[in-house]
C-alpha cells in the first residue's frame, strides 16, 4: 500500500490530528494509501484488475464472486496485491502461465511497483491460492494440514479458559467461517456463538463467559475440521432431482442429465454471497426486483423425470421446503451411485435455496434443517449444488400437489344458509366439513346451542 499515491480529492479525508505548536495549526496527511483502511482495498484491488487487463490477461478466464467460472483450465484471479493463474502440467499451459504473470510484472514496472521476489511461485505442484491449498497431489481443495492441525487446538484452548477474551472467541468464529468455505454445510454448527458475541459488543464486554452449548458448537466445529475440504475427484451424479413442497404434500422429479451438461447446470447453483450485500437498498436499482439471487433458466421441460410424491406436514412452507430436501438426500443416500459424489438439486424456494447454498441460517427451526443436512451430506459424501428455479419450470410442483390441500377438491358445499341439522348431515365423500364464520350475526348462522 505504501507505493500506491492516494488521489488529490482524499488529501482531507486522510488527514490526521494537527501537530501542536504555535500559529496555524498544521495537520498533516497521508501521501500514500495507509494499510486497514477499507477505502485502500479497494483501490489496490481496482489496481491489479487495471493491470492485468493492460497486460492482455484474457477477461474469459477471470474468476469472480457471483460470476459463472471457467469450466476449463487455465484460470486466473487476483486478490489485493497478489495474482495467480491455476493450470494443468501440460508444457503449452505451463508457458502460457508463465507468459501472463511475466506480462503482469512489465505492468507493475511501469508504475512503479516493484513484485516480491521471495513470494513468486513458478510452476508449483502444490501450492495455496487465495487461502486454499490446490494442486495435483491433493484431489481437494480446502485449508492446509498445519492450519487444519492449528484451527483443531485453537477451540480447546478457548473452552479451557476461564472467560476468555471476546476478540479472541471473534477470531475463532472468524477462522472457523473460513475453514466452512470449503464445506458450506459445516456452518450450521455455529448458532450459539453469534448471539453470544452481539451481545458481548452490545454491553461492550471485554470477557465472555461461554455457554455449554457455545462450547460444544467450538469442539463439534474442531472434530470436523479435517472434513472441511471439497473433493474434486469426485464423479458426478448424471441424476438431477428437482423437489418442491405445498402444504400436506413433498414431490421429487428425477431426471437422468448428461455428465458433461450437470457440469454446466453446477456453474449457475446458488453460493453465500447471493443472500447478502452491503449496500444500503441494493434493490433499489433494480425495478421489481424481490430478491439478490437469480433465478437459472434449466431446459427442465425436455427432460424426462420420474415423479415421486409423498404426504407431508402443514408447517410454514419453508420448513416444508426443508423436508422436501432432507428427503431428496436421503433418497440419494439410499441408491448405490449416490454415494461420494457431486450432484446437482433444484429448488424454487429462495429462502431455503439461500440457507442451503450458506450452509446455516440465522433462524433456529432452519438451522435445524441445515444441521441435518449436514449429517446427510457428510455421512455420504455429497457435494450438493443447488440451483434456484422458477416454480413454473420446476417439474416437482406436480407431484407435491397429489396430498394436501392440493389435491382433488370435494363437491363443493351448497352456498345458501343451511340449518344445524343439514350442515350436519352433508356428506363430500369420506370427510365432512364445517366452516364456522366469525363477526356479526345473521339469519341462518350456526347456533352453539
Amino acid at each position: 500500500f505504501h507505493t500506491l499515491r492516494r488521489g488529490h480529492r482524499w488529501r482531507a479525508f486522510l488527514a490526521l490530528p494537527p501537530v501542536p505548536g504555535r500559529g496555524e495549526k498544521p495537520f498533516p496527511s497521508l501521501r500514500s494509501w495507509p494499510m486497514g483502511f477499507r477505502g485502500s482495498a479497494t483501490v489496490a484491488q481496482e489496481i491489479t484488475l487495471s493491470r492485468c487487463k493492460a497486460a492482455g490477461l484474457p477477461w474469459n478466464r477471470l474468476c469472480l464472486p457471483g460470476v459463472e467460472p471457467p469450466l476449463s483450465l487455465p484460470v486466473w484471479g487476483a486478490i489485493m496485491d497478489d495474482v495467480w493463474v491455476l493450470h494443468d502440467s501440460s508444457d503449452e499451459q505451463v508457458a502460457l502461465a508463465a507468459e501472463w504473470m511475466s506480462a503482469v510484472d512489465r505492468e507493475w514496472a511501469a508504475i512503479g511497483v516493484e513484485s516480491h521476489v521471495g513470494k513468486q511461485v513458478n510452476a508449483a505442484v502444490l501450492g495455496e491460492v487465495q487461502g486454499a491449498e490446490a494442486g495435483d497431489e491433493s484431489p481437494s481443495i480446502g485449508l492446509g494440514g498445519t492450519k487444519v492441525v492449528l484451527y483443531m487446538m485453537a477451540p480447546l484452548d478457548t473452552v479451557l479458559a476461564w472467560r476468555p477474551h471476546r476478540r479472541a472467541v471473534e477470531r475463532l468464529a472468524g477462522k472457523g467461517s473460513h475453514l466452512c468455505e470449503f464445506c458450506p454445510p459445516l456452518r450450521s454448527c455455529f448458532q450459539e456463538i453469534y448471539p453470544l458475541l452481539q451481545e458481548a459488543r452490545e454491553l461492550r464486554t471485554e470477557r465472555i463467559e461461554l455457554s455449554p452449548d457455545v462450547c460444544d458448537e467450538l469442539l463439534l466445529t474442531a472434530l470436523l475440521a479435517p472434513l472441511a475440504k471439497f473433493d474434486l475427484s469426485a464423479p458426478w451424479s448424471s441424476l438431477v432431482i428437482a423437489y418442491d413442497a405445498s402444504p400436506g404434500g413433498h414431490g421429487l422429479a428425477l431426471s437422468q442429465v448428461s455428465p458433461s451438461e450437470v457440469i454446466t447446470w453446477a456453474a449457475v447453483a446458488c453460493f453465500r454471497g447471493d443472500r447478502s450485500c452491503l449496500a444500503d437498498n441494493p434493490l433499489a436499482d433494480v425495478q421489481g426486483a424481490t430478491c439478490l439471487m437469480k433465478k437459472a433458466q434449466l431446459p427442465l421441460a425436455k427432460k424426462r423425470c420420474t415423479e415421486l410424491p409423498r404426504p407431508g406436514g402443514y408447517s410454514h412452507i419453508i420448513i416444508e421446503e426443508w423436508h422436501a430436501y432432507l428427503w431428496l438426500l436421503w433418497e440419494r443416500g439410499t441408491r448405490r451411485d449416490g454415494l461420494d459424489r457431486r450432484s446437482v438439486s433444484i429448488g424454487d424456494n429462495a429462502c431455503q435455496v439461500g440457507s442451503c447454498a450458506k450452509g446455516r441460517s440465522s433462524s433456529r427451526p432452519m438451522n435445524r434443517c441445515c444441521r441435518k443436512a449436514c449429517a446427510y451430506k457428510g455421512g455420504c459424501g455429497l457435494q450438493d449444488f443447488i440451483v434456484w428455479t422458477e416454480s413454473a419450470g420446476n417439474p416437482a410442483d406436480r407431484p407435491s400437489s397429489r396430498f394436501g390441500i392440493r389435491a382433488s377438491a370435494a363437491p363443493a358445499v351448497p352456498r345458501r344458509a343451511a340449518s344445524p341439522s343439514r350442515a350436519l348431515s352433508f356428506s363430500a365423500g369420506p370427510y365432512r366439513f364445517l366452516h364456522v364464520f366469525s363477526g356479526p350475526r345473521r339469519e341462518g348462522d350456526l347456533s352453539s346451542g
